[in-house]
Order: structure tokens, then sequence, then C-alpha cells
């Protein structure tokens, strides 16, 4: 079997060799699923395929079920994917082995594939009422410092949507990052950016104001406002207050945005 050296490979971004060799040699042993899949999709048009996932500007995601688990298996269409590829495989070999970030398992460099670990959950914009109960401040507290060990290894987090997710058992989970040759914004700026993205959907059916679903309302946008202020508590205690004020800011503009909402449309004073 062919083995490949991470370091006989021009990567331009920071990275660490032995990660990568691992998820290089280990892609032999998914070659046929994958084989398979570009076969059948071939045939339809990819996003109709029953194990597609999303689709990003440059790559397609299908899910991959085996007896050693659930994966996900990125797919490159556009000829302008294959630097992001590179730089997905260094940032994981910078984070290899850390809970709450996406976890790579195999790659071919020959045909721009990568496979990771797929994450559980649900997106974090689209977290219902019962979900966001479940959210602990350690779960919390252990997203933070991943933003933090990120950071400081130079991994670049895109925070899009689609990019963060939360289990109530597993916590929260990053996928889709990667190292690059420096970082162009601020640890808060990141930080600030992941709170905003936490756009809880309350879904409750107000049932023209029963007091029961009112009283559950309530409970709900009482714990994300306890959520808020932990999070711009644990900034406050972790970061330079260069980087705790970009948090602070967007945490009081989303207190404010909720007690006002609270208020307008239930009527509820928090």
């Amino acid at each position: 079997m062919l083995l490949y050296l991470a370091k006989n490979i021009y990567f331009t971004d920071p990275h660490k060799a032995a990660p990568l060799n691992a998820v290089l040699n280990d892609y032999a042993a998914f070659l046929p699923y994958v084989d398979q899949l570009k076969t059948e999709i071939s045939r339809i048009k990819p996003n109709r395929h029953p194990a597609f996932l999303a689709a990003g500007r440059t790559v397609r995601v299908f899910g991959l079920e085996l007896d050693s688990g659930k994966y996900a298996v990125r797919l490159i269409y556009a000829d302008d994917g294959w630097h992001h590829f590179y730089s997905r495989l260094c940032g994981y070999s910078l984070n290899a082995g850390r809970d709450g970030m996406e976890q790579i398992v195999a790659a071919s460099l020959e045909d721009g594939v990568t496979i990771s670990r797929l994450m559980p959950g649900r997106l974090i914009s689209w977290l219902s009422a019962k979900d966001a109960a479940c959210i602990s401040p350690g779960q919390l507290a252990a997203l933070l410092n991943n933003l933090i060990q990120a950071y400081q290894n130079g991994i670049l987090i895109d925070t899009s949507p689609g990019n963060l997710f939360y289990d109530r058992d597993a916590g929260f989970g990053i996928i889709d990052y990667c190292s690059v040759n420096g970082l162009s914004y601020a640890l808060g700026n990141l930080a600030a950016a992941v709170l905003a993205g936490f756009g809880f959907k309350h879904r409750i059916d107000d049932r023209r104001g029963s007091p029961a679903v009112l009283r559950e309302i309530g409970i709900f946008y009482r714990h994300k406002i306890s959520l808020i202020e932990f999070y711009k508590r644990f900034a406050a205690e972790k970061f330079a207050p260069e980087d705790y004020a970009a948090v602070e800011e967007t945490a009081l503009n989303m207190l404010r945005k909720l007690r006002r909402l609270a208020a307008r449309r239930y009527g509820i004073v928090l």
C-alpha cells in the first residue's frame, strides 16, 4: 500500500505532519464506498441523492453510515476548492483529537475527498426551546475554550450558521475550520460572532395567550438570557479587555432585544 508522508507534500498553511499522514493512509478503507457514491451521483442530480446533506461554494457533502460510525463525505466539484481542501486538512492536523471540533478520519489528495465523523446535533441557529433548555454552563465553557484554543493555533473558524452544532449529550460542535497564515480578526470578534449565531427559535405556539404556554415561553426566554450572561461572564474572565469588549457589546444588544421582544409580544417582563 502506498504510504503518504505529509512532509513530502507542499502544504502552504501551518500543519502537523503526523495527523495528516494518518488520514491520508486511512483513505484506502473508505475508497470503495466513495467510488460507489460517485457512481450513484453521476446518474442523478447530486442534491437528489438520498445521502445528500449540504452543498457549499466548492464542495458537496454526503452522509455515509458504516459499522464503524456515521461520516460526512466532502467531494470537491469546483476547481477553486482545492486551496480550501488543503487548508481544512492542515486545520484538522492542528486540532486532531479535540472534542467539539470536526475530526477528519480519511482524505485523498488525488480526488480532493475528506471523510469526517458526522457532527451530532442540530444547527445552533435552529435549536428548539427544549434543546436550549439542555445547554449547560459547562458545555458553553467547552465551546469557548475551543474557540480560544483554535485562535491560539491559528485556525480560522467560519461562523456561518451551517458550521455550528449543538447536541444535548455531546455539547457544541464546530465544523469546516482551516489553517491559515495569519488570522485577520481578533479573538473577541470570533467569540462575538459565535454568540450572535445563537438564534434559537422558541417554536412555541402561543395559542392565543394560553397561561400555560406563556409560562413555557417565559422559561425559555429566561434560560436564553442566563446562557448569554454566562457567555459574557466567561469571556470577562478569560479574554483580554479589548476582546471582551466585542463580546460584551454583542451580548448586551442580544439581551436588550430579547427583553424587548418578550415584553412586546407576550407581556413578559424579564
